[in-house]
Formats: C-alpha cells, structure tokens, sequence
C-alpha cells in the first residue's frame, strides 16, 4: 500500500518534519543500539531497545517523507509497513520487523520470553537498518 493511499485510509496523516526532529531521534536511535548491545541488561531489556530502534527508523523516515502516523491501535504495524516506500526496503525484511513486533507485544503482554537468537537477529536488524535511514537522509538533505 502506498503512503498516499495510508493517508485515505486515515493510517497516515500529512505533516512535515518539526525542527530538530530529526537529530532528536537519531540520538535515540543510537542510544538505544548502545543499550541492545548492553550485556548487562536482560535478554528482553535489550530485545526491547533493538525494536524501538527499528521503529524510530521507520517513523524518521515516515516524517522526513512528510507524514506522520495517525495515533492508534495498529500504529507500529503501520510505521514498519511505511518503509517500503520511503526506505526502500523490502518485502522480507519489512516481515522480519513485523515479526519482531509480535515477539514484543508477545514479551510485553504475555510475559513470554525473547530467544537469544532472535535478541541478536534484532540488534543486527536494527543497526543495518539504521545505516541504511543514515544513507537515505543523506540523499534527502537531512539533518
């Protein structure tokens, strides 16, 4: 689905970049990487960074494009689908990242535990996809 046909379904709505946004959350990002990477946390403390970078991938990309995520149920399974389109990526690793989605509701609302293999898959998920949010503003003059 394309990002203008999200926003007729009300899963997107128009708004540019604020200020400062960008920098914002490419410090996150990179905070949280560094806090997945953290051995002394708990497999589940750094799974839980590792998404979240994952995510705030999706949603810069989504803002730098000119949109935000309408509020909401369904709302990260929305931010990950965008990024087809304003990153590029493809069909099987936008699955991988709505996998890790449902691994974390799964850790989060049903206390069921993050395999190791799968904490690792995640950090290296998301420090590629984070290189790859990196090129792309790089093209698109951000930050």
């Amino acid at each position: 689905m394309t990002l203008a046909e999200m926003v007729l379904n009300g899963e997107l709505v128009v708004e540019s970049v604020a200020s400062g946004e960008v920098n914002r959350f490419l410090d996150s990002i990179a905070k949280r990487l560094t806090a997945a990477a953290n051995t002394t946390l708990h497999d589940e403390a750094r799974f839980e960074q590792a998404y979240h970078a994952v995510l705030n991938c999706a949603w810069i990309a989504l803002r730098v494009a000119g949109y935000r995520a309408s509020s909401g149920q369904g709302q990260h399974w929305v931010l990950l689908e965008t990024l087809a389109e304003t990153l590029g990526i493809g069909d099987d690793e936008i699955a991988f990242y709505q996998e890790l989605r449902s691994l974390r509701n799964q850790d989060l609302y049903e206390a069921r535990p993050v395999p190791s293999a799968t904490l690792q898959e995640a950090t290296s998920a998301a420090e590629v996809l984070t290189e790859k949010l990196k090129e792309w503003l790089a093209t698109h003059g951000e930050p």
